[in-house]
């Protein structure tokens, strides 16, 4: 390996003072550096896992405010012995290094969407270190704190590389009062109309399904499509909830338990492995027809590719068996009447579509003209 070829060195700054003073000076050199994600050749790659602090937990304000490599199950279980909870932190919750920071940079999302929303409406403000070494302080401790362009989220957009977040403010919620997470199995081909009828009527904290591929390829036993739900709010609420899930699962064939029994080791959802997380968008009332017409193209092409995901909000990722075959199956995915997210390609270091790609050129012209973040 040449020296042009070879990575370049690893860092691990303590404070956000280092992370500046480490851009400043690939900003002064014509480099590049990497965060939440691996440097290509000559670059220097910063780990935040030092930046790890909680420095602020306010329950009367709902708000917290913690370092960029606070790891998610710790701020999860600090908040959690005060009655208190940052959703997006919950698991199941796949991800690059399972932290605050790599949350957002890398839109790893989380699975309760359904019924809280979309992580970035629980990002408040950030103390962001921009590719010319300055730091940019946004948003604020309240959400009704933008009377212009929403820079916090826009800085924060899953793989935009605009800035490197040291600070995080959260907003937090209460610990509901009850919570239950139940599984069912069910007959191929039977999980897209259950899911359009629960989220109707039970309305779920989160509702996950996976067909019998990726849970074979996460390891988990068995061959029926797997529906897992989290109710969650007063206790009554939850009691009805579970017990017309049981009903709905019985009229459809299919049988339900409370989550993990019958199943050893992790499940689909939190299991490790090659997955293009939240890829493929679907219209909910045709997923069922995207979902069996992949299944049969990858049995066609001897792909051992599964779909998991959101199935009633049409948010879908793809379990591989190789990942080198993710072109092929993200090609397939598309061919079956997926819309693909852009996300894979962009992870390969290839622009995103227009014109969400030109308006981030423009905006990193300004807070990194070096492109030392923007690549």
């Amino acid at each position: 390996m040449s020296a042009a070829q070879e990575p370049g060195p690893v860092l691990h700054p303590a404070d956000e003072a280092e992370v500046a003073e480490a851009v400043r000076a690939a900003a002064a050199a014509g480099g590049r550096v990497a965060v939440h994600r691996p440097a290509s050749a000559g670059a220097v790659e910063l780990r935040l896992d030092r930046l790890a602090r909680i420095l602020e937990i306010d329950g009367g304000d709902l708000v917290a405010r913690v370092e960029a490599g606070v790891p998610l199950p710790v701020l999860e279980e600090a908040l959690r012995a005060r009655g208190l909870r940052f959703v997006p932190a919950e698991g199941p919750r796949p991800g690059p290094d399972g932290t605050a920071g790599a949350l957002y940079a890398c839109g790893a999302g989380h699975a309760r969407t359904l019924k809280y929303g979309a992580a970035k409406h629980f990002l408040l403000g950030s103390r962001t270190v921009l590719g010319t070494g300055a730091v940019l302080s946004t948003g604020g401790r309240t959400v009704k704190n933008v009377t212009g362009y929403d820079l916090t989220r826009f800085l924060h957009a899953p793989l935009a590389h605009l800035g490197i977040a040291v600070e995080l403010t959260l907003k937090l919620l209460p610990q509901p009062p009850a919570r239950r997470t139940l599984r069912a199995r069910l007959p191929a081909g039977e999980a897209a109309a259950l899911a359009r009828l629960l989220r109707e009527r039970v309305r779920p904290a989160y509702l996950l399904w996976a067909d019998g591929t990726a849970r074979r390829l996460a390891g988990a036993p068995g061959t029926e499509e797997l529906l897992q739900v989290e109710l969650d709010g007063e206790a009554e609420e939850v009691r009805e909830g579970a017990a017309a899930f049981g009903d709905m699962v019985w009229h459809a064939r299919g049988w339900a338990e409370e989550a993990g029994a019958g199943e050893a080791g992790p499940g689909p959802f939190d299991a490790p492995g090659a997955l293009l997380a939240d890829e493929l968008k679907v219209e909910p009332e045709g997923a069922a027809a995207v979902v069996a017409a992949f299944a049969a193209g990858a049995r066609a092409r001897g792909l051992q590719a599964g779909l998991q995901g959101r199935l009633a909000e049409g948010v879908l990722s793809v379990r591989l068996a190789d990942a080198g075959r993710a072109a092929e199956a993200l090609a397939l995915a598309a061919s079956c009447g997926a819309r693909l997210a852009g996300r894979w390609a962009r992870e390969q270091g290839r622009p995103a579509p227009e014109p969400l790609a030109g308006l981030e050129r423009a905006l990193a012209g300004k807070v990194d003209p070096g492109r030392v973040l923007w690549w």
